[in-house]
């Protein structure tokens, strides 16, 4: 039904707005549509308008209160311009969007949204839907209710096997796409460079294990 791909920025970004400078390191690359995948919820901007415009930026409304306080809403209203210094994103971006602080069980919590589009502008085709080779970008699907997921996995690698054939004989190699449930992300991914620090399922087993031992010890 959606796809929405994200990215996290290299390093921390330094962030100037009036007499304030911060350094912060939640800040992603993403597409519109990853408001309507994950439960967002805007406290202030127009959503159905939001990146529309490359330098179009949002934030959490915990950044939206270090950059103007308690006048934190007049940010969007006074169309509000800041200043980001990184690796990765650099330039003037307007703020166009406020958003409510994701939970701490979120497995990735943003601080500040950079549209994708900036990154097009920035280096073209090398990131854009025809490159397979851009791999910066986590990919998240939201699938239709009643869709095996075994079914998609299946007709995805025969999808991709045809039309990249050619090039994958040359590179002598093979691609083999999974499908990680969003709520296997934090205990069970064991992905490189995942957006955010992840637990072991493993080690919550075990520390789960010596509990209950402790706890028969203790009745004994």
């Amino acid at each position: 039904e959606l796809m929405a791909r994200i990215a996290s920025n290299p390093g921390k970004i330094i962030i100037s707005y009036s007499d304030k400078s911060l350094r912060e390191t939640k800040v992603y690359i993403a597409d519109s549509s990853l408001f309507r995948i994950f439960s967002f919820h805007w406290l202030a901007g127009d959503q159905r308008n939001f990146f529309s415009v490359s330098h179009d930026v949002a934030i959490s409304e915990s950044l939206a209160k270090k950059l103007g306080g308690t006048e934190w809403r007049q940010l969007i209203s006074s169309n509000a311009t800041i200043d980001l210094r990184s690796q990765g994103i650099t330039g003037s971006f307007k703020i166009k969007g406020v958003f409510k602080n994701l939970p701490e069980n979120s497995h990735f919590k943003p601080d500040l949204i950079v549209p994708r589009s900036y990154l097009m502008a920035l280096v073209g085709d090398a990131a854009g839907d025809q490159s397979w080779d851009f791999n910066f970008f986590h990919t998240y699907i939201k699938l239709k209710n009643g869709t095996r997921v075994d079914d998609l996995r299946s007709k995805f690698n025969a999808w991709v096997e045809d039309h990249r054939h050619e090039a994958l004989q040359l590179a002598n190699s093979k691609w083999d796409f999974h499908f990680l449930p969003i709520e296997d992300i934090h205990l069970k991914s064991d992905i490189q460079f995942e957006l955010e620090g992840s637990g072991d399922f493993r080690t919550v087993f075990s520390l789960g294990i010596i509990g209950i031992l402790i706890l028969i010890i203790a009745w004994i």
